[in-house]
């Protein structure tokens, strides 16, 4: 190993340590800059959150056609069709100003999957089914959305597995 004299101090030093140094400002600079960029961008954002709000406004309303477009050719699709279900459950369970939720949250009834990505994978690669057209349901009325408690079912299906099925508005689809 050759020991490089150092013109700035005038010590030898080791060109491996010197290299290592180097790359080591080197990715401390990049995280105060990248750090201070991202901080620079939400300042402009919550100083700008109004603007931005209706220029996004604007376009919508220019452009509504062409978003209702995108937005219904997104959820005629299985994942976006899987987004749906998903932030359905996720209502019906979690948001107590939702119409159903005394019938799901309000009877400590959960969504159990941690992100609609594992939600996804585990109805497109374990239930391998076209969940377009049918409804969600679970296999146990008492228990959560789950891995293995959950069925995708016609909606005549769907009206058999009831709580109470008396006085279900099911006898319009038999």
């Amino acid at each position: 190993m050759t020991l490089v004299k150092n013109p700035k101090t005038g010590t030898k030093i080791c060109p491996k340590s010197e290299r290592d140094n180097l790359n080591r400002r080197r990715r401390e600079h990049y995280k105060e800059n990248h750090d201070e960029k991202l901080w620079q961008r939400r300042v402009y954002r919550e100083k700008n959150r109004d603007s931005i709000r209706l220029q996004s406004q604007e376009y919508r309303e220019k452009n509504r056609e062409e978003c209702l477009r995108r937005q219904r050719d997104y959820y005629a699709t299985i994942v976006g069709h899987l987004r749906s279900v998903f932030n359905n459950m996720g209502q019906r369970c979690n948001n107590p100003s939702n119409k159903y939720y005394k019938d799901y949250g309000g009877r400590g009834i959960q969504n159990k999957f941690k992100s609609l990505g594992d939600f996804r994978d585990y109805i497109i690669n374990e239930l391998k089914v076209d969940p377009r057209g049918l409804q969600i349901d679970r296999i146990d009325n008492d228990g959560h959305y789950e891995e293995g408690n959950i069925r995708f079912v016609t909606a005549k299906e769907n009206c058999n597995n009831r709580r109470n099925s008396e006085e279900s508005p099911c006898q319009q689809i038999l």
